[in-house]
């Protein structure tokens, strides 16, 4: 990520929320920034619930100037709607 532009974390955040709010577990999202190259996926692995809050498991991978990383991140939907990592 600490190659990518704004437009690129911009690409990347309305990726992931919208594999949060409308991909059943197991199916990917996909971001491409054609100005940059640099691209992406969100997978949401497993929802569950924690104190009462819808949460998914969601697996990222990026690419920005040959660099791919791949990481995971439980998030849970809070009263507001917005989605947050929980502390």
């Amino acid at each position: 990520m600490a190659r990518m532009n704004g437009q690129d974390v911009q690409l990347l955040t309305k990726n992931y929320l919208e594999a949060l709010e409308k991909l059943p577990d197991g199916h990917t999202n996909a971001w491409l920034n054609a100005k940059t190259g640099h691209s992406g996926t969100a997978t949401p692995q497993k929802s569950l619930e924690r104190a009462g809050r819808k949460c998914r498991l969601i697996e990222f991978t990026n690419a920005a100037d040959g660099l791919t990383g791949r990481s995971e991140f439980t998030f849970c939907k809070q009263p507001d709607g917005t989605w947050k990592i929980p502390s």
